[in-house]
């Protein structure tokens, strides 16, 4: 029955034709019509929008009885080349309707088919009316990065859309900063978390986009340290946070916890010298449909060495000194005594002249 029923859309879809809606980045348009065919026997529209990458294409499915009996509805958002990236299959009955909200980013070039299907039968004819509202957002990673020395700040845009999914590619595109020791840098980035929430509205989200790497160029001296934090903007996301070199070693990572808990990692330095640190955020999970997340490294200065202050030699020696101290206190000890003793001779033989 399943194949029977693949067979009907996949007849449907290539003899319907395709209407092409122009979008731009922020904009929003609506279309609507109905879904009746020749008979009432159910019908395919179908819909193609262009997104560049870097772009969320949002997509609001609103599907209404009109007549007749129930129809089978199957709506998917996918490419132009063929398949679904999103998909719903349900049941419109009399007097019902129901809305369904289609998400997906994607990190190159797409085009885009929004696909309609309503299955019915000239012995059990249906009409549906539908209306579809597109809209284009766009969701750069590292739009602008703020680098911070010495109290003061300054920002810059890299050239990049998407953060590279891996090593290699962020090699080929270059480091999006340097870091000398004493500076810092901060910057915001996304990833498209599956999700999906069902009831009389039925939302589906999803994409290509769940790791980015950057390169950071560093120019250590010895004892610096690269110190990295990572922290989701989504209290239920949980990311990993790896440091890796050139050939994909890993030298340090750790995973951000629930409840917008930061991960963080770090690479200390032992000699001076140039060298590239390529930073990997990758979704772990997530219940939202759009994460966000902000990035910040700081490479430090060596800790500084402590300074010893020149002491004076004392007058007299420590030995020469104590034994000062002992004689001096031997004298008085003596003198003491002495004077004790002067005193109680002295009493017994004074003679007191009291005449009775």
């Amino acid at each position: 029955m399943l194949l029977f029923v693949s067979s009907i859309l996949a007849g449907r879809a290539e003899q319907a034709p395709v209407e092409r809606i122009e979008l731009g980045i922020n904009e929003e348009k609506q279309v609507s019509g109905s879904l009746r065919g020749p008979e009432n026997s159910g019908e395919t529209k179908i819909y193609e929008v262009e997104a560049p990458a870097g772009a969320r294409i949002e997509t609001t499915i609103t599907m209404t009885h009109a007549e007749y009996l129930s129809a089978r509805i199957i709506l998917g958002l996918g490419s132009s080349q063929g398949g679904y990236f999103l998909s719903q299959d349900d049941t419109i009955v009399p007097g019902s309707s129901k809305t369904y909200f289609f998400s997906w980013y994607t990190t190159s070039n797409e085009t885009f088919r929004i696909t309609l299907t309503s299955i019915a039968d000239r012995y059990a004819p249906s009409v549906l009316n539908y209306t579809v509202k597109i809209v284009l957002k766009q969701e750069r990673d590292a739009p602008t990065i703020i680098i911070k020395s010495d109290g003061k700040q300054s920002t810059y845009s890299p050239s990049m859309v998407d953060a590279p999914p891996s090593v290699a590619e962020a090699a080929a595109a270059g480091p999006v900063a340097t870091l000398t020791p004493g500076e810092s840098l901060s910057l915001e980035g996304h990833l498209s978390p599956p999700y999906s929430e069902k009831g009389n509205i039925v939302k589906l989200y999803g994409g290509k986009d769940v790791d980015d790497v950057y390169l950071i160029r560093v120019k250590p001296e010895a004892g610096s340290s690269l110190r990295i934090k990572l922290t989701p903007s989504h209290g239920s996301a949980a990311l990993l946070l790896s440091l890796m070199t050139g050939d994909g070693f890993t030298l340090d990572a750790s995973s951000s916890k629930e409840g917008f808990v930061p991960a963080t990692a770090q690479v200390n330095f032992t000699k001076q010298g140039e060298q590239d640190i390529f930073v990997r955020v990758s979704l772990v999970r997530a219940n939202t449909p759009e994460l966000g997340y902000m990035l910040e490294a700081e490479l430090t200065k060596p800790p500084q060495k402590p300074t010893i202050t020149e002491q004076e030699p004392p007058l007299f020696p420590e030995s020469q000194a104590r034994t000062i101290v002992i004689g001096a206190s031997a004298a008085i000890i003596i003198l003491t005594l002495a004077s004790v003793i002067v005193g109680r001779y002295r009493r017994r033989t004074t003679t007191y002249g009291y005449e009775w």
